[in-house]
């Protein structure tokens, strides 16, 4: 381009040689460097000189240029010649509109720019897509200063050229008109190229405004749309801090950042063998020295490194405290960097009335999702434990951002004191759940406060290492995960503690072959489990719906002093349960009890169906005989006389002792 652009130069007139070759080797050393093609252009530049410089003076614009040049290449942001000339790629616009103007980004930033409905933009950055739309802009803004810098430039140049053909000299003697009809064709093509750049800086200076960003951005949107299923679309990649690895292969298999891998997560930290020794005690503390509890879990945590779901399973976590848990696995979530995530608690569990679809569509991309520490006594929601614990896709949407589907390619742990209660019995949900039991008593000496920042700060490249050792070898065993004894012990035990009616009928049942009851009274019993209301912190209303009944009378039952106390709970003992069942079947009214209310008396009622609208409650407060209590009175204030009276008499013999 440079060399285009000398030939096309003319003789250079005496008035102009010093200032012209001046302004020349300063473009040449900057564009190429010291090099012996620099200088020979600058001497077939200075040829052109009419009459010619003298050799001593054309060498020592050359020499001044030379010193110029090395102050400039000391400077802060200085680009190597390769450097520039990669720079001055044209930044301009194949026409002055917003369109013209989004295609001019995305060929100016290719690799740096991607627009999805569900993430907004996305900006590449280090090795890794961020979401985020100031970035987005922040590149559309850079492209304006590229363009009003090219523009600058060029207006040089043309300038020069206008110096360099005398067209400066004819427009500074006469109009715009009558010089341009006066010009030879070089002026002319001079003249032309500093109108054109011209135009190309005002438009340049105009595109920095506000508007002129957001409209660009927009039109661009269309041009650099990605889907969501494109991001973190190979889910074998772990993209690092310096390069990205195959998981299959492990750390011999790291090679250097491609934008085109659309990875939108990174871990914290690049593996190494640093700490392994500090992470290998840990583990032993953790779990106890027990190897294959050790060997299983790294497998479990290698296949949270692996973006796809192989193994359904929500892994739990429990313990009680003190025992590492909540250390090991935020440790490990630090470890994975942006590939790991957290979710509420009461997400897993039934009775949350928020929208959880935003939290859902964290998980998108993620490969370690962590729920901390459920309430006691709460029960697992198992149908949003079967979608986040599959391979089917999950519908959800960011906030204010277009609803979209993922399938998901994360490993969900929950870490909890209380285990979750279970309300079905379906393989489908116990074949997810997998208990792992952290037993360790982590207390005193061994007790280390911020061990999970030590740990991180002291071995956190060689627990990468583990996690990456521990894919590899799930993935050589075809990801067949064999659980240890105790794994297997405690998840048997969880399901046995969730398998209330075998409970029930151990515990309020006889079993025998010759042994028989009536359907509706053993459902009846077993729908009034001892601890029915476990966790209930207000009064609790049950509504029995019958399909049979005589009439349309509605029974209201007021039962509740029917528990006994044990401990922190209200229990429903064998006698409760006979006593409301017996009120139930009945059908009568009993005082403060129980009271037959018809359909009627109800609607006149407003439909009303609080059982206190229509059981009066016993009035247990004492009675009070008025008589007596009025004798009591009496006698308290006569005594009280007579204590006064008393007083008076001391205070007064004090009174006289004194004078």
């Amino acid at each position: 381009m440079f060399t285009e652009w000398d030939e096309g130069t003319q003789i250079i007139e005496e008035g102009a040689r010093n200032a012209t070759l001046s302004r020349f080797a300063g473009k040449l050393l900057i564009r190429l460097g010291m090099t012996a093609e620099a200088r020979a252009l600058f001497d077939r530049k200075a040829a052109r000189c009419h009459p010619p410089l003298p050799e001593a003076e054309v060498e020592s614009i050359w020499r001044s240029a030379t010193r110029f040049a090395k102050g400039v290449e000391s400077e802060p942001g200085y680009l190597p010649p390769d450097e520039y000339e990669a720079s001055l790629e044209s930044v301009r616009p194949g026409d002055y509109s917003d369109v013209g103007q989004a295609q001019a980004l995305k060929a100016a930033y290719p690799d740096t720019l991607r627009y999805s409905e569900a993430t907004d933009w996305l900006v590449y950055y280090a090795g890794v897509w961020y979401e985020s739309a100031p970035a987005a802009q922040a590149v559309a803004q850079e492209l304006t200063e590229r363009q009003l810098a090219e523009a600058h430039a060029l207006l040089e140049d043309a300038k020069d050229q206008m110096a360099t053909t005398g067209a400066d000299m004819v427009l500074a003697s006469m109009s715009k008109t009558k010089a341009q009809g006066m010009f030879t064709q070089a002026q002319r093509d001079a003249f032309a190229a500093f109108e054109d750049a011209r135009v190309y800086a005002a438009y340049a200076l105009k595109r920095r405004e506000s508007r002129s960003i957001t409209n660009c951005l927009k039109e661009a949107r269309p041009m650099l749309l990605t889907s969501p299923e494109q991001l973190d679309a190979d889910p074998y990649l772990l993209n690092t801090p310096s390069g990205t690895y195959d998981l299959r292969v492990g750390q011999a298999s790291k090679r250097d950042h491609d934008p085109a891998d659309l990875a939108t997560k990174q871990t914290s930290l690049d593996p190494n063998s640093e700490g392994a020794e500090i992470w290998a005690e840990a583990l032993d503390v953790f779990f106890q020295g027990d190897t294959e509890l050790i060997d299983y879990v790294q497998r479990i945590v290698g296949l949270a490194a692996i973006g796809q779901v192989f193994v359904e399973a929500l892994v739990i976590a429990y313990g009680d405290g003190r025992n590492g848990k909540s250390t090991f696995w935020n440790t490990i979530a630090r470890v994975l960097g942006t590939y790991a995530g957290n979710m509420s608690a009461d997400v897993l569990t039934i009775g949350g009335m928020r929208n959880v679809k935003p939290e859902l569509a964290e998980a998108k991309g993620k490969r370690l999702i962590i729920s901390a520490e459920s309430e006691e006594g709460v029960r697992m929601s198992t149908s949003v434990v079967k979608q986040l614990a599959s391979t089917d896709q999950i519908y959800a949407e960011k906030k204010y951002k277009a609803p979209f589907a993922f399938t998901p390619s994360h490993t969900l742990i929950l870490y909890t004191n209380h285990l979750p209660r279970v309300g079905a019995m379906d393989a489908g949900i116990w074949r997810r759940l997998i208990v792992i039991p952290f037993e360790a008593k982590i207390d005193g000496s061994s007790d280390i406060k911020n061990y999970a920042d030590r740990l991180y700060r002291t071995a956190g490249g060689a627990i990468l290492a583990w996690i990456m050792e521990g894919a590899r070898l799930i993935h050589a065993e075809n990801y067949h995960l064999t659980a240890p004894a105790r794994v297997v012990a405690a998840s048997a035990a969880y399901r046995e503690e969730n398998n209330w009616f075998a409970q029930f009928l151990d515990a309020h049942c006889d079993i025998d072959d010759g042994l028989s009851e009536r359907a509706g009274e053993l459902y009846q019993a077993y729908r009034l489990p001892d601890d029915l209301f476990f966790g209930t912190t207000i009064g609790t209303c049950i509504i029995v719906l019958k399909k049979s009944k005589a009439d349309n009378s509605v029974l209201f039952v007021n039962a509740s002093d029917q528990f006994k106390r044990f401990g922190n709970k209200n229990k429903l003992t064998e006698e409760n349960r006979a006593q409301i069942l017996e009120w139930f079947t009945n059908r009568a009214d009993v005082d403060y009890v129980t009271k037959l209310v018809s359909n009627e008396e109800i609607a006149e009622n407003n439909y009303n169906i609080a059982v206190s609208s229509y059981v009066e409650p016993e009035d247990t407060r004492e009675e009070v005989d008025i008589v007596a209590l009025n004798a009591e009175i009496k006698r308290i204030v006569a005594r009280q006389a007579e204590l006064r009276a008393a007083i008076d008499e001391i205070v007064a013999d004090l009174e006289g002792e004194n004078q």
